[in-house]
């Protein structure tokens, strides 16, 4: 296994972490996890030290490329951001390299855009993904929806991701059943049924309305409505990703017939694809672990060059 073919590629988030080794494009044994960067609490020497572990026993010689909250200004080294309209390929020209304990260290930078309601947005980790998405399905021109805890919204046109856009979905679903009296007691699996659906529904027929004004609705149908409580996660998830389905769609050129890509995993595929199904937009998966390793892929030419 040599330098010029193998790395280390590292998606490592807010949350949680992941590396593979990669030879020859293939991955070479299973994925390694790592505590997310909060987890960490921005502490530099921590953070090089959950590198050490996850990474004991792969060759010293074998360089690393990382994505992700890793590259901010609270992980390991800010990385920075490059600035939309950018190309959704060639991020690796903007990494930033170091070394630790003799291993090369490559991280890739964000993206920073104005978003099409005039705030400053940012990403990490999110852009990779895309890159990895025209990788793996040669888009060109694209509506990106790319859920999660901090979910993105990314418009692609001629290969150039043109702006973007985040909705806190995730994490306002986390606050709600952690803090506040919606969700007490109430398990939080969700799937796109009933529940969920009609969530969806009562956002798309009520589109003066805001989401601060519908989701009291959870407690007060517990109370009075006949909801129980195993269905409350179903009605504020639906409430949620029902908004921000409606918020994306009047933010960006909608695909029409065309799919919107969902970049994430099988369960978040069947709640964003449910709800914007209910808007009467179809979606296409793409696998969010896999997208992210096309594109740290595609990155490494560039990045290990000579």
């Amino acid at each position: 296994m040599s330098a010029a073919n193998a790395f280390i590629a590292g998606d490592w988030g807010t949350t949680h972490g992941r590396f593979w080794l990669i030879d020859h494009g293939v991955v070479v044994g299973d994925a390694r996890p790592a505590p997310g960067i909060a987890a960490l609490a921005g502490d530099r020497a921590a953070i090089a030290a959950a590198f050490d572990v996850v990474t004991a026993g792969w060759p010293i010689h074998i360089p690393a490329l990382m994505c992700g909250m890793v590259g901010a200004s609270v992980g390991w080294c800010d990385a920075g951001y490059r600035a939309c309209p950018a190309p959704a390929t060639g991020f690796g020209d903007g990494a930033t390299r170091f070394a630790h304990n003799g291993r090369a260290i490559a991280i890739l930078p964000g993206l920073k855009c104005r978003n099409p309601a005039g705030f400053v947005d940012v990403m990490r980790g999110e852009e990779t993904q895309i890159a990895g998405l025209v990788a793996l399905c040669g888009v060109g021109d694209a509506v990106v929806g790319l859920p999660g805890t901090h979910n993105k919204w990314a418009v692609i046109a001629g290969g150039t991701v043109q702006h973007f856009h985040t909705a806190m979905t995730g994490e306002l679903f986390a606050l709600i059943a952690d803090h506040s009296i919606l969700m007490r007691g109430a398990p939080r699996d969700v799937t796109p049924g009933d529940v969920f659906v009609a969530a969806v529904r009562r956002v798309r027929e009520n589109p003066l309305i805001g989401i601060d004004s519908m989701l009291f609705a959870t407690r007060a149908e517990q109370l009075v409505g006949g909801m129980s409580a195993s269905d409350a996660a179903s009605f504020v998830s639906g409430l949620l990703i029902g908004a921000d389905v409606r918020s994306a769609l009047a933010m960006i050129d909608p695909p029409g017939e065309r799919p919107v890509h969902l970049v994430c995993n099988d369960a978040l595929t069947a709640l964003y694809g449910a709800a914007l199904a209910v808007f009467g937009q179809a979606s296409r998966q793409v696998d969010g672990a896999a997208a992210v390793r096309a594109g740290l892929v595609a990155a490494a030419p560039r990045v290990f060059a000579g």
